[in-house]
């Protein structure tokens, strides 16, 4: 899981991240045999690690982005 977020990162397509990080409630939730693995890949993703050096503006936000879907999603999961 966590390898194609990073593909997907490297890729500059921020939003392609967001809308698989809010599709991983439902996975966790109809498979519950795999949410082990897929909680450690969310809590092991550091969009800042991926990040190209110089951050212009834009990368700034499309992290910010990234990093509150998430908590959301983390909030989500506890709250369950």
């Amino acid at each position: 899981m966590f390898e194609a977020v990073k593909l997907t990162y490297c890729h500059s397509d921020a939003l392609l991240v967001d809308a698989t990080l809010n599709c991983l409630s439902i996975l966790i939730r109809t498979r519950p045999n795999t949410s082990g693995r897929i909680i450690n890949s969310v809590l092991n993703f550091n969009p800042l690690k991926l990040a190209n050096s110089p951050m212009t503006p834009k990368n700034k936000v499309l992290m910010r982005s990234m990093e509150k879907t998430t908590r959301m999603f983390l909030t989500h999961l506890l709250k369950r």
